[in-house]
């Protein structure tokens, strides 16, 4: 139940019931915990904006799946039928556009349902969530990380804690957490494999709605399909540059919410971000090929 102050605007109103049903529905289907880890925002619900974006929110978690029919070229691409209850947004016809490796029709039913089933299912949200699955599985081509134990040891985790499934899901605190969420009682030593081979597409969903300090489902479709609202989801799906220098990741928070509100303008270069107010942090790790995913992915959509 959402807890509402009646002495409180109607925007702070409107947030908490928004918050509360959005949570309760995610956990009532066992895809999200009932207490979210501490961590940075980025400002997904604050209150200064919350009457600015307000309308926008309503109309954007209403978006129809015919709003993803794409265009490839100059042809249109109709979307597939129904599967079950599930509304379908993804065509073989696209996977084959953006260079996707698994483009079957069991593969394409799949991501579908799981996109449906997570609520997946906004333009802004469905086009950054392929893209960021694009970039960290070369394309569908690696549901486990590759590369020699040595690389593993010099990240903090090992062949059966490396990163598994479409977005690389890494560490077995990671993996356990994710399993828990599936009800899945897995006892074996090599969580990575257990995830890949079973859960490809729903571990990388289960991420992008629950598995940061914010639902990255939720803040795309709230805040629309922007590069600069990407660049956001990439801070959060790589992690903050800065590790325990909560100074540091809390100025850089500051900067990313001036970006989205238009206060602040950015460049890149060198892999880094430079900020007009003066500021540079680090850009989340393979910023470029993270990017053109998104353009590739926007063009097929027709959402330029």
């Amino acid at each position: 139940m959402a807890v509402v102050n009646p002495n409180d605007s109607m925007e702070d109103q409107l947030k908490a019931v928004y918050t509360a049903k959005s949570r309760n529905k995610k956990i009532a289907a066992g895809k999200m915990p009932k207490m979210l880890l501490p961590g940075y925002d980025v400002g997904s619900f604050r209150d200064d904006e919350i009457a600015r974006e307000r309308q926008n929110r309503l109309e954007q978690t209403k978006m129809d799946s015919t709003l993803l029919a794409a265009k490839v070229g100059t042809k249109a691409v109709k979307p597939l039928e129904q599967i079950g209850d599930g509304d379908v947004f993804i065509t073989p016809q696209q996977l084959t556009s953006m260079g996707w490796n698994a483009t079957s029709a069991d593969n394409v039913n799949n991501l579908n349902q799981v996109m449906s089933d997570f609520g997946i299912v906004s333009p802004a949200s469905v086009v950054m969530f392929l893209a960021t699955a694009a970039h960290e599985s070369g394309l569908g081509r690696a549901r486990l990380e590759e590369g020699p134990d040595s690389h593993f040891a010099n990240h903090g985790y090992d062949r059966y804690s490396r990163g598994a499934g479409y977005f690389q899901l890494t560490h077995s605190d990671m993996h356990l957490r994710f399993l828990r969420a599936m009800g899945d009682d897995f006892d074996g030593h090599d969580t990575a494999t257990h995830i890949a081979e079973n859960y490809p597409w729903v571990s990388a969903a289960w991420f992008w709605t629950n598995g940061t300090n914010i639902d990255l489902n939720t803040y795309a479709s709230q805040h629309g399909t922007y590069e600069h609202i990407f660049l956001v989801t990439q801070y959060f799906v790589h992690g903050f540059p800065y590790g325990n220098n909560i100074a540091m990741n809390n100025l850089l928070d500051q900067d990313l919410r001036g970006i989205r509100l238009g206060e602040l303008t950015y460049s890149t270069s060198d892999e880094r971000l430079y900020v007009s107010n003066g500021n540079s942090h680090p850009l989340p790790c393979s910023w470029n090929d993270r990017v053109e995913f998104f353009r590739i992915l926007k063009e097929i959509f027709g959402l330029n």
